[in-house]
């Protein structure tokens, strides 16, 4: 945000992080790129992401190396968040069963393709 000084402030709303850059992009080959009925495994997003991503800002190797295994961490977090959310918290809203099933059903097709 540019204040009336003219010097630019950076507003933090307990989002902004130090995570690797690769946190947001197992974040969007889990979450929003998944379709309940897509054929795309995540793997194949998660190269998706690599061949678009290269284009603008080159991955190193390391991060290409392990991209893919941080996508399928993120897919049974999202599993686990919502079981716990609604088995052991007790929250049942459609939120929470809509992690629950995000997570279930990207690691069920996942582990399908092994």
């Amino acid at each position: 945000m540019k204040g009336k000084d003219g010097k630019i402030y950076v507003l933090d709303f307990s989002v902004a992080n130090w995570y690797p850059r690769t946190q947001e992009l197992a974040v969007i080959a889990a979450n929003l790129l998944h379709e309940e009925s897509g054929s795309k495994s995540l793997r194949g997003r998660t190269e998706l992401i690599v061949s678009e991503y290269d284009k603008l800002n080159p991955l190193t190797p390391q991060e290409k190396q392990h991209l893919y295994a941080y996508a399928l961490a993120g897919v049974a977090m999202e599993f686990m968040g919502g079981h716990q959310e609604k088995f052991i918290k007790g929250n049942a809203t459609e939120e929470t069963e809509y992690w629950l099933n995000l997570g279930r059903s990207g690691l069920r097709k996942e582990l399908a393709t092994k």
